[in-house]
């Protein structure tokens, strides 16, 4: 038997779907988009009785398998581009901080700007959820101060979509200002008004690696230590910041040009 839970990013859901599921004796669970503090409570209940895994965030656990991005480099990608660009005052929309994804990038997006004598400025970051009208009255909020950022980097895509929504509402002279950055890389980044820059996870190959169920052989007590598979994130350069090499005169490093916008690698850490 197969059970799927949607637990709506809700800690108490997290926790009322691993009772659940322990009751109907399930064999093994996949965890695909833990909150930091009920994943640890589910992983210290569940993994005496049967395997777990995690998909997209990591918690920490000594006998867990965990497949996700690499999101600290992820968050330095992204910040890394708009200092090339010129940018100096960035800002950061997240969602949830419970979330690894989150507290991750964010931890990116600081240590790229620290290496550049760059801070990101307390009232420049705003926390709130991954969906779209979280990103739009973030941006509403912080496009609206006086000293408003040049560039912000969003926790994902919705929200990106939201904040690119708002410079779009907030009128032609906002819109010339604020270049956006998202992550993910799904299927709405690059069909919208105004194509996203996002930073990309391998979303097949995770899936892929997931369904290796030989590595869950290694968990559930048949190992003693913990499992992380770590994917690397790629660049994607598109019209909200970069790909038309236009950003109050300064040029972007040149790059090879796809359909949808160039592609960066990630290199190394």
């Amino acid at each position: 038997m197969v059970g799927l839970c949607n637990t709506r990013e809700s800690d108490d859901l997290q926790l009322l779907m691993r009772d659940l599921l322990l009751q109907h004796q399930s064999d093994a669970a996949i965890l695909t988009v833990p909150l930091r503090h009920s994943a640890a409570a589910i992983a210290r209940r569940w993994l005496d009785r049967v395997p777990l895994m995690t998909v997209n965030r990591r918690v920490s656990s000594q006998r867990l398998v965990s497949f996700h991005l690499d999101n600290v480099l992820a968050g330095r990608l992204a910040a890394r581009h708009l200092v090339a660009l010129g940018h100096r005052q960035i800002g950061f929309v997240g969602g949830r901080p419970s979330a690894s994804t989150d507290a991750d990038r964010l931890s990116g997006v600081r240590a790229a700007l620290r290496v550049r004598g760059l801070t990101l400025r307390p009232r420049h970051r705003i926390d709130g959820e991954f969906i779209c009208r979280s990103g739009y009255n973030a941006a509403t909020r912080m496009l609206g101060e006086a000293e408003r950022p040049t560039a912000v980097v969003c926790a994902d895509d919705h929200i990106a979509l939201g904040v690119t929504g708002a410079t779009l509402d907030l009128g032609p002279r906002i819109l010339e200002d604020p270049a956006v950055v998202g992550f993910d890389d799904g299927q709405a980044a690059s069909l919208r008004r105004m194509p996203l820059t996002t930073v990309r996870q391998p979303v097949a190959e995770m899936g892929r690696s997931v369904y290796q169920l030989d590595r869950i052989d290694r968990i559930g007590g048949r190992s003693g230590h913990p499992v992380e598979v770590v994917l690397a994130p790629t660049l994607v350069v598109r019209r909200t910041c970069g790909a038309d090499g236009k950003w109050r005169g300064h040029r972007p490093a040149p790059r090879t040009a796809g359909r949808a916008g160039s592609a960066v690698g990630s290199g190394g850490r």
